[in-house]
């Protein structure tokens, strides 16, 4: 069953020989809210596929590799993906089949809307889903994460163009866009080229050893480089710091685990890599302006 085509519903359907199980969150003539999760790695999820609307893709959990147009790229929590219209891609899990989130998939009027409106806040223009740049990384912060995972919940049952979930969706989709402007440079950069396997390499180790206090040098040797060049790679091409990185992906595992009701705070501090209990409450509060109690009580009933 097309994404497009899928009926707002609250149960999960199968899709891509059952590799996938998806529903639909919110739908009208303008924009989809999708929430799917991986099932198992077959052939149907690794083979070829497109979207038939331009479209956003969150993963709350999980790590795997998109490859379009011959470029591969990793997605994890803190990078999501925006897609241009029925461009072909395909996906590897070669760190398990454990991944989840959401699609956002706007209509090609709204998606054109949504680059203008994010050129507007940078002050520069932003090319997402255009011809020459069929894929886009994404920075998503827990922030945003959040944001995501509870519109379903504050929006039960929405009826079709409700415009109050539509301006939630579009600020998110705007926010997405005009946050990752930067980085379109950085992926676009051939001189940069080279620093690209390092900084998968160090990602993969982010992502597999996300509860280990692992040093920059203990990093550094698990990709079989230096300090110094894995900072100064991470840096140009992803646009920010491995310090800062880590603890992104640490509080958005964090955020998954909590609005899937996980309440004991101080297990799931010391599995993720935080120092405490109330280094993870803190952080919490810093990043979202709200503590884990709160965040899971608004998230009931809303887990993908």
């Amino acid at each position: 069953m097309p994404l497009l085509s899928m009926p707002a519903q609250a149960n999960a359907v199968p899709l891509l020989a059952g590799c996938v199980e998806a529903s639909c969150a919110y739908r009208s003539d303008s924009m989809r809210l999708v929430r799917w999760r991986c099932v198992h790695d077959g052939a149907a999820l690794q083979g070829e596929r497109h979207h038939d609307w331009p479209t956003i893709t969150l993963s709350f959990a999980g790590l795997s590799e998109i490859r379009v147009a011959g470029r591969v790229e990793m997605v994890d929590p803190a990078t999501g993906t925006a897609l241009r219209a029925r461009e072909p891609y395909s996906t590897r899990h070669p760190w398990g089949c454990r991944c989840r989130g959401w699609h956002i998939a706007l209509a090609p009027a709204v998606a054109a809307d949504v680059a203008e409106a994010a050129s507007a806040l940078r002050g520069e223009p932003v090319r997402a889903w255009t011809s020459d740049l069929p894929l886009m990384l994404l920075r998503v912060t827990a922030a945003q994460s959040a944001r995501c995972r509870l519109l379903a919940q504050r929006f039960p049952g929405a009826a079709p163009a409700d415009p109050e979930v539509e301006e939630e969706i579009l600020a998110l989709a705007v926010d997405l866009i005009a946050r990752s402007g930067a980085l379109v440079a950085s992926q676009e950069a051939r001189s940069l080229a080279r620093h690209r396997e390092l900084v998968r390499r160090t990602r993969m180790v982010l992502n597999t050893r996300l509860a280990e206090s692992l040093t920059l040098p203990e990093i550094a040797r698990a990709v079989y480089s230096s300090p110094a060049r894995i900072c100064a790679a991470f840096r140009l091409v992803t646009g920010t710091s491995i310090h800062r990185y880590r603890c992104t992906l640490r509080l958005l595992a964090a955020v998954e685990r909590v609005g899937a009701g996980e309440d004991d705070l101080a297990a799931l501090a010391f599995e993720l890599g935080f120092s405490s209990h109330s280094h993870l409450t803190a952080v919490f509060h810093r990043e979202l302006g709200v503590t884990p109690s709160a965040l899971r009580r608004a998230s009931a009933g809303a887990a993908v």
